[in-house]
């Protein structure tokens, strides 16, 4: 029983890295430069894993890629809506918007992200050829020792990625009675202090669109304080310091 539940994380966690660097990828060609992607703090997306779960099931239906394509496509683009929506009542966020992309359905999943789950559905065969047979050829023990380890690493990174989403309306709501004196926030700021936290950061860059649900527009201006204070920030710190001045005698 444990031996199938350590091949199928492995391959999950195989595609979930797979779905990372493809994410990391098409932000570095749209913005030059690196930018972790994940949900979690490893390099991982763990909904492109659960995808691949499903992409793996279905292939013992049907080998056809007609069928492969808008199969794999309709299961793709539901399991991408489901996980919108339940993320949405997890933490009171949006974390993805496609509204500016064609045939999209509620901002939640559009014509693009169709097109790109049906082409990988119907390539799958092929790609789980190489990574099953791969993983299948480790040992036993081996197989079992290494999933163990990377189960408990990805657990503790849900564990401390959800426990600073679940801060984040409360951080929100905090400030939000100081926004009629934005000077008092900025001089919280330039003082050091960071509104958000490390993890919250790398969740606002890695998801463009994240945004509070209930504070809205709170989070945007705090966005923009939050970014303002930090390029100051790295202004004053790489400005050269003046000589002294010599006293005259």
């Amino acid at each position: 029983m444990f031996d199938t539940i350590s091949v199928y994380f492995l391959y999950f966690l195989a595609y979930s890295i797979f779905g990372w660097a493809w994410e990391v990828f098409l932000s570095f060609v749209r913005e030059h430069k690196f930018v972790n992607r994940g949900f979690l703090n490893g390099p991982y997306c763990p909904i492109y894993g659960a995808g691949a779960l499903l992409f793996i099931q279905f292939q013992h239906f049907t080998d056809r890629p007609l069928e492969l394509f808008f199969g794999g496509a309709v299961a793709a683009c539901l399991l991408e809506y489901l996980v919108s929506v339940a993320l949405e009542k997890a933490f009171k966020a949006r974390w993805w918007d496609y509204s500016g992309y064609p045939m999209n359905l509620n901002g939640r999943i559009c014509l693009y992200g169709f097109i790109v789950f049906g082409v990988f559905s119907v390539v799958m065969p092929y790609v789980q050829g190489i990574v099953g047979g791969y993983i299948d050829s480790w040992p036993l023990t081996t197989r079992k020792l290494i999933s163990t380890i990377l189960m408990i690493i990805f657990i503790a990174d849900i564990i401390a990625t959800t426990s600073a989403l679940a801060k984040f309306n409360d951080v929100l709501r905090k400030y939000q009675k100081h926004f009629k004196l934005p000077l008092f926030i900025e001089q919280k700021l330039n003082q050091g202090r960071q509104i958000f936290s490390f993890q919250q950061i790398r969740i606002m860059k890695a998801f463009p669109d994240f945004i509070s649900i209930p504070y809205a527009e709170s989070m945007k201006r705090l966005r923009q304080l939050n970014t303002k204070a930090r390029q100051q920030f790295k202004k004053d710190k790489f400005q050269p310091t003046p000589p002294p001045k010599k006293k005259k005698h």
